[in-house]
C-alpha cells in the first residue's frame, strides 16, 4: 500500500482530489489484499463525499457574493 489511511480531516479539497487519485491507482494494483482494498475504498468514498460537500458549499458561497454584488449595484443604480 502507497500510503497509509489519512482520515482527511483537515484536507482541503485539491487535497483529497489528489488522495483519491492515489486511492485509484492503489486500487488498481492486484497486490493489494481485499481487506487494504476495501480499506482504500471506503476512504475514497468518503473523500469524493466529503469533496463534492465543499464544492457545494463554495457554490452557496459563490451565489451568496453573487447577490450581495448585484444588491450593491442596484443600490448604485438607484442612487
Amino acid at each position: 500500500m502507497d500510503k497509509k489511511l489519512n482520515n482527511g480531516n483537515n484536507m482541503n479539497f485539491e487535497d483529497k482530489v489528489k488522495r483519491v487519485k492515489e486511492i485509484l491507482e492503489s486500487l488498481n494494483n492486484n497486490e493489494l489484499s481485499l481487506n487494504e482494498g476495501m480499506a482504500l475504498y471506503k476512504e475514497g468514498i468518503t473523500a469524493i463525499n466529503e469533496a463534492q460537500k465543499m464544492l457545494e458549499e463554495a457554490k452557496i458561497q459563490y451565489e451568496e457574493i453573487k447577490d450581495l454584488s448585484q444588491d450593491a449595484k442596484n443600490i448604485d443604480e438607484g442612487m
